[in-house]
């Protein structure tokens, strides 16, 4: 409405130009680099790093942190920078109460539900393939949030090949990767 009052149409242009301009240089030299310190970019960068193995398949564990997210729903926003086909089943069980997740802000990401091909595993491997215990899988991802130590001890038949652990600090959710390959 404000560009409706002005009368010259060359002046609304150079104001709209302005506003776009300043814009894109907001985009550009302020959230862009604020967003590639996140965790988030985890994900990306594992993706890339995972896309120069050679392995064909990836098992994913998303370990339950301190957060009202539920971790599982970073597994296809892994799956976005990595051609690698997926292997994750969903058994976490969260860390808060029922209820906690009924109030919570973020309760649709416990509602949410990954596809079935993430799911695809061979028939012998049926019985155990929500175990991280046991992991026959040659490249292992463990997405977590809390002490690394702990996600070590659960692959101590795998080396650890490489660790995503960027975080600014400032959300509660993190999404960090490490890369494990079995020891052979």
């Amino acid at each position: 409405y404000g560009l409706s009052d002005l009368s010259s149409e060359r002046v609304r242009r150079v104001v709209v130009y302005c506003a776009v301009t300043i814009s894109f240089a907001l985009a550009a030299f302020a959230y862009l680099p604020f967003l590639e310190k996140t965790s988030y970019a985890n994900l990306k960068n594992a993706g890339s790093f995972l896309d120069t193995l050679d392995n064909e398949r990836l098992r994913v564990i998303a370990v339950p942190q301190n957060s009202s997210i539920n971790p599982a729903v970073a597994v296809p926003l892994l799956d976005i920078y990595t051609d690698k086909q997926i292997i994750y089943c969903f058994d976490l069980k969260p860390r808060m109460s029922q209820d906690e997740i009924d109030t919570s802000s973020f309760r649709f990401t416990w509602t949410y539900m990954n596809p079935a091909y993430y799911e695809r595993v061979a028939p012998k491997e049926t019985a155990n393939r929500c175990r991280s215990v046991g992991l026959k899988d040659d490249l292992v991802a463990v997405i977590y949030a809390g002490s690394e130590d702990a996600v070590s001890r659960g692959m101590k038949d795998h080396r650890l090949l490489e660790r995503f652990n960027l975080d600014p600090g400032i959300y509660n959710f993190k999404t960090f990767l490490n890369i494990y390959e079995i020891k052979k």
